[in-house]
């Protein structure tokens, strides 16, 4: 498992935690809302460049995290463009078979949108505190179960990972010879039988603290002191983005 790296020393780690979250919600958004390939994916990949740029961190830490779904996205668009509708074009002859303009655009938009909603994702994680990203998800209305899965693989992680080792170890001591394939498996396991036994403990718990006379309240993760207050620099970040965001809608 890799461990998140958190460069504290990057601007995005210094700015706020809400405006910088909800323009990079915008961004994910005007990203998922794109039906073709326009100048606006030049102006949103430079964006996201910019954006990597800025967060300071290796590019191969991104392009490792992209590898782990490229399987996936060759699965889902392998027979994509060699789908036919009625308005479709042959851009490509085989004899046999085509390849249709059509399909070819489609499985061409689903991977720019898998890619760059993958490194998006990540960037977020990397340069944003675990409480702030909860706090943020609270004030989204985010469904509160899904934000205590999130709560819960989060402080799993690293008991998951001691598990895996341990057992992985064991396995290599005894002579046994493991398998990719078996190593996801085990991983698998370990990981939903701790969610499980988790979310299966906690539903009691929470019914026994509401027989008691608990009021269900999520209050936030921690209170912070201070007075809100946007720096210059958060001004300049956010004008910046914006600008991208609004050449790349009319352009």
């Amino acid at each position: 498992m890799t461990a998140l790296k958190t460069s504290s020393t990057s601007l995005l780690s210094s700015l706020k935690a809400e405006p910088k979250l909800l323009l990079f919600t915008i961004y994910f958004i005007l990203n998922l809302s794109i039906s073709t390939f326009t100048i606006k994916q030049l102006i949103f990949s430079a964006a996201l460049i910019f954006l990597l740029y800025l967060s300071k961190q290796p590019i191969h830490f991104y392009l490792k995290k992209i590898t782990h779904i490229l399987p996936f996205l060759a699965l889902i668009i392998c027979l994509l463009p060699f789908r036919h509708d009625p308005n479709a074009q042959v851009i490509v002859n085989l004899g046999f078979i085509n390849i249709y303009d059509k399909g070819s655009l489609i499985a061409g938009l689903l991977c720019y949108k898998a890619i760059t909603s993958i490194i998006l994702l990540h960037l977020i994680i990397t340069t944003t505190e675990k409480n702030d990203l909860l706090n943020f998800a609270c004030k989204l209305r985010i469904p509160h179960l899904l934000i205590d899965i999130c709560m819960i693989a989060w402080r799993y992680q690293g008991i998951v990972q001691q598990e895996y080792l341990h057992i992985k170890n064991s396995t290599l001591s005894r002579g046994l010879k493991v398998s990719r394939l078996q190593s996801t498996t085990l991983f698998g396991n370990i990981l939903t039988g701790l969610l499980v036994k988790s979310l299966h403990k906690a539903h009691y718990v929470h019914y026994a603290m509401i027989a008691r006379g608990y009021q269900v309240h999520r209050p936030l993760l921690h209170k912070k002191t201070k007075k809100n207050h946007i720096s210059f620099r958060d001004i300049i970040f956010a004008q910046a983005m914006v600008g991208m965001f609004l050449c790349g809608l009319f352009l």
